[in-house]
């Protein structure tokens, strides 16, 4: 124990304990660090990096464990103080906070699970001021770094391609200041369900586990605990999970404004009655998701229905269900994305903010909705 003048420090009759500084413990394999997750010749080649954003002056004391080791400062840009390691290729011309890759020399084969494992140490001068992390293309083994959740300032982990992660550790959980964790493509380990320690974070507004997690089973996958986000939940992210409902749980979650579930082929295309409750709803995003003329439709016809029980025909746009966006058109994959059927004109009978008519078709009733109820729909173009 440290002590002051040669005496132990005490408040209120108790010994103060020193704080012992958030070290962030990462184990890699690879030739450099950060290593790709990609092959350089691959068409799907994306450049490696890890970003760290600190709100004020900073640096980074990065053990890479070979015995070297290298200090960082943090460089202003844009308000912020930013350090970035990557790797160049040919994708983009390096920023002023960018720093190289650094190269091991005991790496003596090609097949990278084959590779050395090293433990990549962090520590840094203002560990409280660290607002952000940022991967792309990075493999990690083992569990994320339980020090992340002692870093006090720490708003944002956004992970993509982060390969061969086995879990996210309880103490993530007892963070009080993370707001957003977006997950993209992560390892099959992390597949089979959301962590429960990014159920626990008190303060998240934004998750997203798209193209990562199967939630076909909403039980086994965590996905119908989502209501205990329910007090902060704004937005989520859960394309490409192979969906086969939306838990009734998730109507607990009244914050929710944004609303990502594209490339899910399973879903069901009507709208469930609970959905109801999500009254500050305002961004639907579910492109990709019915694959045939008729469930795309359906999903017309069904979402009007909503629409016209449970928004009001006149009114602004914090109204429930008035002014949202509904992005149903993905370009860079026309084949499973449809036009809904009939003609996008005025039905027969509507009078704005009186009576929406009687339109004919799902196409008619996307008219109504963009105007008598000031949507946003993205459609494919004829």
């Amino acid at each position: 124990m440290w002590t002051i003048n040669g005496a132990y420090p005490r408040i209120n009759g108790r010994y103060v304990q020193p704080r012992t500084e958030p070290v962030l413990r990462f184990r890699v394999r690879g030739t450099t660090f950060p290593d790709n997750a990609i092959a350089h010749d691959s068409p799907n080649y994306r450049a490696s990096h890890f970003t760290l954003t600190s709100s004020g002056p900073n640096t980074l004391h990065i053990d890479y464990g070979d015995g070297n080791s290298d200090s960082f400062p943090f460089v202003l840009s844009s308000g912020l103080y930013r350090l970035r390691m990557r790797h160049l290729g040919t994708q983009g011309n390096p920023s002023a906070y960018d720093y190289p890759a650094h190269y091991y020399v005991d790496q003596s084969t090609d097949d990278h699970d084959a590779l050395p494992e090293h433990t990549v140490t962090m520590r840094f001068e203002d560990p409280d001021s660290i607002i952000d992390l940022v991967t792309d293309s990075w493999p990690l083994y083992g569990d994320f770094p339980s020090d992340f959740g002692r870093l006090s300032g720490l708003q944002k982990i956004q992970l993509y391609g982060t390969y061969n992660l086995t879990g996210f550790p309880v103490q993530l959980g007892q963070s009080v200041s993370i707001r957003q964790i977006t997950l993209t493509a992560i390892g099959p380990a992390i597949s089979v369900a959301i962590p429960m320690a990014f159920l626990t974070i008190s303060s998240l507004e934004i998750l997203g586990v798209s193209a990562s997690i199967d939630l076909s089973d909403p039980d086994s996958s965590n996905f119908n605990s989502i209501n205990m986000l329910k007090d902060t939940l704004k937005e989520l992210g859960v394309a490409a999970c192979n969906l086969t409902q939306l838990p009734e749980s998730l109507g607990e979650c009244t914050l929710l404004e944004r609303l990502v579930i594209h490339s899910n082929p399973n879903l069901p295309a009507e709208v469930p009655v609970w959905f109801a409750a999500l009254v500050n709803l305002k961004e639907l995003v579910i492109y990709s998701t019915f694959r045939t003329q008729q469930r795309c439709d359906a999903f017309v016809n069904s979402f009007y229905d909503f629409v016209a029980a449970n928004a009001p025909i006149s009114g602004s746009a914090n109204d429930p269900f008035r002014s949202m966006v509904i992005d149903f058109n993905n370009t860079l994959n026309p084949g499973i994305n449809f036009r809904p059927s009939g003609i996008y004109q005025q039905p027969t009978g509507y009078v704005q903010g009186i009576s929406n008519g009687t339109p004919a078709s799902p196409l008619e009733k996307v008219w109504v909705m963009d105007n008598q109820y000031d949507h946003t729909w993205d459609i494919k173009a004829i």
